[in-house]
């Protein structure tokens, strides 16, 4: 329990920084690991301000495609009056309609999406994490990227490529400060929503995919061109991939949504998505959705979204090297993140 207590202390306090008064809606479903729900309602509660749970049966499939399982405007007429919303559904809401309705009409909503966040992920990627640490570093990478046009990607295991960035596209830069208004993640991650016609070449897979979990041993290489998805190869996961963005019978479930950097220095590889993602070097490809908040003023619209993950990636900004092989390479970022790698 102390573990859980401290992390939940660091997410509501420091992170979220809630104070007396107001509504913090956290919503799960019967596979949200029940302790850790009420240990955050108890957090929420000790600063004085009013927890509220909301709990749905989890929906068939993540997305649009599943959102008749959930009742849409009950759901976003709480969180519209909510002042933070935890996301805890390992069934996410995100992308679906009342996630959309909360964003757009509640401008003072601080959303924390932690779908698919298990206990003991949740006690090392929050509890353990010097966000006090981490933001100077993940600061100046975001200032690195902001006076960059390109950014490539290389892994051993064959992943090559490369796209513009543009400027008109958010850059989302999670590092543990929650306190303003807008959607959050999970600290340690840097999401960049590239110039979408611009991203070209190979990625492999090699560590986490959405709804199948870790693929060990298995190799996921697909083929961009354009922006779009033209082929997918490897061994049997790369099958299952195949067949899993066919079945949602929508074009723009091939086209690639965005590239993030995980900067977590507390991740293990757990086969947990959120935590897999924030592992240290790894590079996650987003696939599908893109929501107006990133790409303005229209974003593009798919069923779902989904990500596969590469381990141990180098990165170039234009020509400066960022990482190699998982492990910073940059003098300045190297001296910022100091003894935050453990």
């Amino acid at each position: 329990m102390k573990g859980l207590q401290k992390a939940t202390d660091r997410l509501v306090n420091d992170m979220l920084a809630v104070q007396p008064g107001e509504t913090v809606a956290v919503t799960c479903d019967p596979k949200t690991g029940r302790e850790m729900t009420m240990e955050i309602a108890k957090a929420v509660h000790e600063v004085g301000a009013h927890p509220l749970i909301i709990e749905n049966m989890p929906p068939e499939g993540d997305g649009v495609m599943k959102e008749t399982d959930v009742p849409t405007m009950a759901l976003a007429g709480a969180l519209c009056e909510a002042d933070v919303w935890i996301e805890l559904n390992q069934r996410m809401l995100l992308y679906t309609k009342p996630f959309d309705i909360a964003l757009e009409k509640n401008k003072k909503l601080r959303y924390v999406a932690l779908a698919e966040t298990r206990p003991d992920v949740f006690q090392r990627t929050i509890g353990e994490v010097d966000a006090a640490q981490l933001k100077p570093l993940m600061m100046k990478m975001k200032e690195i990227i902001e006076n960059s046009k390109t950014v490539r990607v290389e892994t051993a295991l064959g992943t090559n490529a490369e796209f513009e960035l543009d400027p008109s596209h958010f850059l989302a830069v999670d590092c543990g400060d929650m306190a303003q208004p807008g959607f959050h993640t999970m600290a340690g991650c840097i999401n960049i929503v590239p110039r979408f016609d611009s991203v070209n070449g190979e990625m492999v897979f090699d560590g986490t995919l959405t709804d199948q979990g870790p693929i060990p041993g298995e190799r996921v290489h697909i083929t961009v061109k354009n922006g779009d998805i033209i082929s997918i190869d490897g061994t049997e996961a790369a099958d299952w991939f195949a067949e899993y963005l066919k079945h949602f019978n929508d074009p723009n479930m091939y086209k690639i949504a965005h590239l993030s950097i995980g900067l977590n220095p507390c991740t293990i590889f757990s086969g947990s998505t959120p935590e897999d993602e924030r592992g240290w070097g790894v590079t996650t490809w987003g696939i599908g959705n893109v929501p107006p908040e990133d790409a303005p003023p229209y974003g593009r619209k798919a069923v779902s979204h989904c990500d596969g993950t590469s381990s141990r990636s180098t990165i170039w900004f234009d020509d400066r090297l960022i990482m190699k092989d998982g492990e910073l390479a940059d003098e300045e970022l190297t001296a910022l993140a100091g003894n935050l790698r453990r």
